[in-house]
């Protein structure tokens, strides 16, 4: 065991999270605490540049030696939390649910004679129930996954991004009777193309869902440079977002409307906004209740 090694060792007891840094900021050791703030497992970490996981600049910093430096970072807010939460319990999670969803069909299907419509409406939400939870712990847990392991950033088309989201799409397009615009010449970015889609197509995926009943959702995607960014802009028809709410929208289980109205559970916002932020970009929002609403994955200009 290296010195190194030892002396995280000793520290996994804290609460603060505490990493071992070379002199190229890449992670050569963490605590338990820290691989919990950065939400990823500790070999997941070592290895990688410390900027892909944490913000030195929120660390307290000291010189360990000439080639080590030993950065500390305080336990943070309850979103970190709730990553870790994802991350360390969703698999124990995934089996009761997996339990409850079987033997209530069991029910449904060996008694159901026996049961009253009360009966058999019970049924109905203990399924339902489990498969919303179902739901939310997959997509914790594709929240805690959005960029780990690093990012590989090169100059990409966002119109083989937008095509290729598309395409993925197309059952949902196709089922919503949606009308999608794209600009015909997006041009590039430097991107992670594999997060950086992974963002849009949440974007999407809303603006197809929280549309009012009977109205075919319409879909502008469009792509822009000015003060050294570049935003590519994804507007929509749907039933948009009071501007009290910009803010908190891109909390992790934050909803459009009111649950049970419209799918989803509410972290597609949270996967885009962290996926820009991993490329030192941002997710801006323009919106206005009944009058749809204007998302634009903002990352700085490559160019």
């Amino acid at each position: 065991m290296t010195d190194r090694t030892t002396l995280i060792g000793m520290l996994d007891d804290l609460d603060d999270g505490v990493c071992l840094i070379d002199g190229a900021d890449t992670i050569v050791a963490l605590n338990n605490a820290c691989a919990r703030i950065f939400g990823c497992a500790p070999e997941d970490a070592v290895g990688h540049p410390l900027a892909v996981f944490g913000d030195l600049s929120k660390a307290r910093v000291r010189s360990v030696d000439d080639d080590t430096r030993l950065a500390v970072f305080p336990r943070r807010d309850g979103n970190v939390e709730l990553e870790s939460f994802a991350y360390i319990v969703s698999h124990d999670l995934k089996e009761p649910l997996r339990a409850m969803s079987v033997f209530a069909d069991a029910l449904a299907d060996d008694y159901g004679d026996a049961l009253d419509h009360t009966g058999r409406e019970y049924v109905n939400y203990i399924t339902g129930g489990a498969r919303r939870m179902s739901r939310m712990v997959d997509d914790l847990l594709e929240y805690t996954r959005v960029g780990r392991g690093g990012l590989t950033l090169q100059q990409t088309s966002l119109d083989d991004v937008v095509r290729d989201t598309l395409d993925e799409l197309a059952e949902q397009v196709k089922a919503t009777a949606a009308d999608v615009t794209v600009e015909s010449v997006l041009g590039d970015a430097r991107v992670d193309r594999r997060v950086y889609s992974h963002a849009l197509r949440h974007l999407i995926r809303n603006a197809l869902a929280y549309v009012d009943e009977g109205t075919p959702p319409a879909v502008r995607i469009a792509a822009g440079r000015s003060g050294g960014k570049v935003a590519l802009t994804v507007t929509d028809n749907g039933i948009g977002i009071r501007s009290s709410r910009h803010d908190r929208i891109f909390d992790v289980f934050e909803r459009f409307g009111p649950r049970g109205e419209y799918a989803g559970s509410g972290v597609g916002l949270a996967i885009a906004l962290k996926a820009m932020r991993l490329h030192g970009g941002d997710v801006t929002l323009s919106s206005e209740p009944g009058r749809g609403s204007v998302f634009r994955l903002e990352v700085p200009d490559g160019a």
